[in-house]
């Protein structure tokens, strides 16, 4: 059968390539206008930084040389000009004059001699220590030194996007020139010693707003942590749609709450996921199980040096090394577990207090009863004398069993994620297995603070079939985004089949700057940059990232599909599966020039590898093929029949897809079948078994 289906090949794309297809503008939009829509010619005196900070927002960067301005710029749609320093000849300052009046867009990112010829004005130069952001409800932005900038002579036609904190002088603002468009900002790339930011984080959301531009392709492999306790009042449908519009695929629920307290919400909460043909996964973080559980029996607590119950943070622990302890919290697990429709699993952060380190004395763990006369038995001594003043122990020995105590929680934490990971494995092997462990890569310390050790963890996991997820350690959360590159190519080397996502902590830092939480560009980075190895990205967490951050995710994972036009038709290179966005509505797509269904009126959904795409008016004579308005698992090929269509997929995790039609029969490689069935609207979603199979739905007839 393979023989049959459309698969994806090079040598065809290329064939096509060359031979070209014929495409066609529908009520005046083709996708060349969709190509050219997203491109930003640049001339900068930072142009590693401003390509970065074009392609980290999902559009496409290319230079434009001195030559160009001789040639008509007909064809390019956007010009960007960045550098305090810039200077053009009178003759391409003429030809960028001529390019707007006649409809083009022009950003200038600094050289107020370039803007002047624009028709801004500007006040004398002033001492500037912050902006307000209109575009994230007046947010401030402060920097740690002075910089000094023109402000803006005000004036009624301009549009402005950002203040000067101080004075509230104009930093950004556009204007209307001819028939196009200019946006003028202060120069927003600057360095404090090694570490360069970017002083104005919503440089590329307030051109693309004032411009009306926004990406096209988009891959919606968005991850997010959810927790129940901030998000137990809102909306659930509201949620659902905000997690379906930003591109989410996983959500990784809280799995530390009774089950008494949720079943409602989370039983309706998944219900709905499972309609938009989003994963839902129990997010574990032993040794909390849940407050109910530690409230019961003293027995279970964890203890710390002084003997008292620990609770570090936000987490009450449980002793999980006690043998005892640890099968009371199996039953609990189970418990959460089996109460609900889960896709998955993920056991995050299993591993013991402080990672700050053993300075928070009074937060080191494990000192329960059951580790303490264990340590004592093997060691001779009681491990709280390594911690405090008036130990007997001498120099030698404290640093012995300074070792000793490192050992044994190493040791300990590899044992328990082990075990867990097992357990889950045997018990449900149906539920797909993340585990999220700290990045000891980068500080090797994290190891003996928190007793975590990927590299033995995952030598215990090598028969199973995990994902594995690295957060990386607190305190580096106000580094630069580079981080997540090392981190990425690290464990990507290590385990190319276990290694899945980068978790990115999106929260308040203590004297973090441009701003205390990460948005704008610093957030287009770290997503930019943690999605370089997998081309997805682990959010924590829904409740705290700014919601303009939130819906420009899949876009930002979109930057890594290649993009080329080419006689009105697209050729596109991806690694993984995406989307292309734009107006679809009466128009038939090809795809290597075969009708393409998997579509609908907004969007096009197209597999890895390369595709040539293609546009013709809709044939109103011709009985429409129903379509595939969704699909979350890799297509491999497909087949149109007489009234229905066959779909080879492979899903590691499983998934779903969705028709604008309802079906009649399901089959599973030849077999009839009995699936998942959820019904929004007009539309039909159905679940998917994971692994590789061929589908085959039958539509229902119209009466």
């Amino acid at each position: 059968m393979g023989a049959t289906y459309r698969r994806i090949s090079l040598m065809i794309c290329l064939f096509l390539f060359m031979q070209g297809l014929q495409s066609y503008a529908i009520n005046g939009m083709s996708l060349t206008d969709l190509y050219n829509d997203t491109q930003i010619y640049y001339i900068s005196e930072s142009p590693d930084r401003v390509r970065r900070t074009i392609e980290s927002f999902g559009l496409e960067a290319k230079v434009l040389n001195s030559a160009d301005f001789a040639k008509d710029l007909y064809s390019i749609k956007h010009i960007l000009l960045q550098g305090e320093t810039l200077k053009l000849a009178e003759e391409e300052i003429v030809a960028l004059q001529t390019f707007v009046s006649n409809g083009g867009d022009l950003s200038i990112i600094g050289p107020v001699s370039i803007a002047q010829a624009f028709g801004f004005e500007f006040e004398n130069e002033i001492e500037v220590k912050g902006v307000i952001e209109s575009m994230n409800g007046e947010l401030e932005v402060n920097w740690p030194v002075p910089v000094y900038y023109q402000p803006v002579l005000p004036e009624d036609t301009l549009d402005i996007y950002t203040l000067f904190k101080e004075s509230k002088g104009i930093a950004a603002a556009g204007r209307i020139y001819g028939l196009g468009k200019v946006y003028y900002t202060a120069d927003v790339f600057y360095s404090f010693g090694v570490q360069e930011i970017v002083l104005f984080p919503y440089v590329m959301h307030n051109m693309a707003d004032f411009f009306e531009i926004k990406p096209i392709k988009r891959i919606d492999d968005v991850r997010v942590y959810m927790d129940w306790g901030f998000n137990y009042a809102a909306d659930l449908e509201e949620i659902v749609d905000l997690l379906s519009d930003g591109g989410v695929s996983e959500v990784h629920l809280s799995a530390w709450y009774d089950v008494t307290r949720v079943r409602s919400f989370y039983e309706a909460f998944i219900r709905l996921c499972h309609a938009k043909g989003i994963l839902v996964y129990a997010w574990f973080e032993l040794p909390m199980v849940t407050q109910e559980f530690w409230n019961e029996s003293d027995a279970v607590r964890q203890k710390n040096i002084n003997g008292e119950d620990a609770v570090v943070g936000w987490r009450s622990l449980v002793a999980l090394e006690d043998p005892l302890v640890n099968e009371k919290v199996k039953q609990e697990v189970a418990r959460i577990v089996e109460a609900f429709n889960w896709d998955g699993i993920n056991l995050a952060e299993l591993y013991f207090e402080p990672a700050e380190g053993f300075s928070l004395v009074d937060d080191i763990t494990p000192f329960s009863e059951y580790f303490v006369n264990g340590f004592i038995k093997k060691y001779g001594y009681n491990p709280r004398e390594i911690f405090i003043a008036e130990s007997n122990l001498t120099d030698i020995q404290q640093a012995e069993m300074m070792d000793a105590y490192v050992s044994e929680r190493i040791h300990l934490i590899t044992k328990l994620n082990i075990d867990y990971m097992d357990y889950f494995e045997n018990n449900y092997p149906e539920l797909d297995l993340y585990i999220t462990l700290i990045d000891d890569s980068v500080d090797a310390e994290i190891t003996k603070h928190i007793g975590s050790d990927s590299r033995q963890i995952m030598a215990g996991l090598e028969d199973l079939e995990v994902k594995l997820q690295i957060e990386d350690p607190f305190h580096l959360w106000s580094n630069a985004s580079g981080r997540y590159l090392n981190i990425g190519k690290y464990f990507s080397a290590l385990y190319p089949e276990n290694f899945e996502s980068i978790d990115i902590n999106i929260v308040n830092r203590a004297g973090a700057f441009p701003t205390s939480k990460q948005t704008g560009v610093e957030y287009n980075y770290l997503v930019f940059d943690g999605a370089a190895y997998r081309q997805n990205v682990h959010l924590y967490a829904l409740n705290t990232v700014y919601a303009l951050d939130f819906m420009q995710t899949p876009y930002i994972l979109g930057s890594c599909v290649s993009i080329n036009n080419f006689e009105n038709s697209l050729l596109l290179e991806s690694p993984v599966a995406f989307k292309i966005e734009g107006g679809f509505t009466g128009v038939d797509i090809y795809r290597n020039k075969e009708i393409w269904p998997f579509r609908n009126d907004h969007e096009i959904i197209l597999p890895k590898g390369y595709s040539l795409l293609s546009l013709s008016e809709m044939d109103d004579n011709r009985k429409r093929t129903p379509w595939i308005t969704n699909i979350t698992v890799d297509i491999d090929g497909y087949r149109i029949l007489e009234n229905g269509i066959e779909i080879e997929y492979m899903g590691r995790q499983g998934g779903y897809l969705s028709t604008d039609m309802a079906t009649e029969e399901i089959f599973i490689d030849g077999q009839k079948a009995i699936v998942d069935r959820y019904v929004e609207e007009e539309t039909y979603t159905i679940l998917l078994p994971k692994g590789s199979h061929i589908i085959t739905l039958v539509w229902k007839q119209e009466n």
